[in-house]
């Protein structure tokens, strides 16, 4: 086999191997509309700006969901340890420096691509939402989820990024289920590797490092995918994109606590196109008649026809 049918070989299998496994994490069947539950600030700046904030995955409000999946990862990687030293992944591993698992985990996070993530709600009207957001008088954006993947990161002056998909994937909470689609991953991992293994790629090859890249991706969907059962309530989704290190340029920074975020800035690609948002909900106060008034007013200024209701539960304290 000449050198051209090699190169041939490899991009068909990487190429293969990124449809697998976005075909395990990326869920086919989503709902029409999902929700953003927020704050008064934010809600304003949202439809004041017209752009929602994509954050890096390491910054989620709360920083023990990545520990999380990272620690289901790694049991589901001990379970098959035998199957992925025989195909030479882990070998693959210890040669690029990436091995544990964890290590492997938290260097792709912070090398050559970075998750940037949006949380949802599959319930736009949920109490245990309404609970964590009362104190400061939240609400509850829902958007047309076909709207939300058409959106695009502002892209100032780059012609354009190297990725450019929003990934959205259902937050699975229940660890049978979890396990499945981590041993959904991990036997695409090993039926490749036993693919270059065959073709004699060694662990010093580019091949391998560009595999361990791309399989990293989607063991870092999975992490982003799984909770702890006891945030089953949230019925959260997540809507997500890869942020290449040359596209790091397009990143801003806010502050949150005492640390400084990145995020990304996601809208809509036509010229003064409004975000897609079918509905508000707010939480219920003891001045509710002002609440309405004031958020109607305020959504017909920036040009959003769109209902706004109180989510009907008394105020809480």
């Amino acid at each position: 086999m000449n050198g051209e049918d090699t190169e041939d070989f490899f991009d068909n299998l990487m190429a293969n191997s990124i449809d697998e496994f976005l075909r395990i994490v990326v869920d086919s069947e989503v709902p029409a509309v999902l929700a953003h539950y927020t704050t008064t600030d934010a809600l304003l700046n949202i439809l004041e700006k017209g752009e929602l904030w994509f954050s890096h995955a390491r910054f989620l409000s709360d920083t023990t969901e990545l520990e999380y999946g990272m620690n289901l990862m790694a049991e589901a990687f001990d379970i098959r340890d035998k199957e992925l030293q025989d195909c030479g992944f882990i070998e693959g591993m210890k040669y690029h420096g990436l091995y544990p698992l964890k290590k492997y985990l938290s260097d792709l996070f912070d090398s050559s691509l970075s998750p940037y993530v949006f949380c949802l709600c599959e319930n736009a009207n949920q109490l245990s939402q309404w609970r964590e957001y009362s104190a400061t008088e939240g609400y509850s954006i829902c958007f047309s989820v076909r709207g939300l993947s058409s959106l695009k990161p502002e892209l100032g002056a780059k012609k354009k990024i190297r990725l450019n998909s929003t990934l959205l994937c259902k937050v699975v909470y229940e660890k049978d289920r979890q396990m499945e689609v981590a041993n959904r991953i991990l036997s695409v991992i090993v039926q490749r590797c036993n693919q270059l293994k065959k073709r004699g790629v060694i662990a010093e090859d580019k091949h391998t490092m560009d595999f361990l890249s791309i399989a990293g991706r989607a063991i870092i969907d999975c992490v982003i995918k799984f909770k702890d059962n006891c945030f089953h309530e949230e019925r959260e989704w997540r809507a997500y994109r890869w942020v290449a290190k040359e596209d790091e340029s397009l990143l801003k920074y806010r502050k949150k606590g005492d640390s400084i975020m990145p995020y990304l800035v996601v809208k809509n690609p036509t010229h003064g196109a409004l975000l897609p948002i079918t509905l508000i909900y707010f939480s219920s106060s003891f001045d509710q008649q002002i609440r309405d008034k004031g958020l109607r007013m305020f959504c017909h200024s920036k040009g959003y026809e769109v209902n706004v209701i109180p989510n009907g539960f008394p105020p809480l304290r």
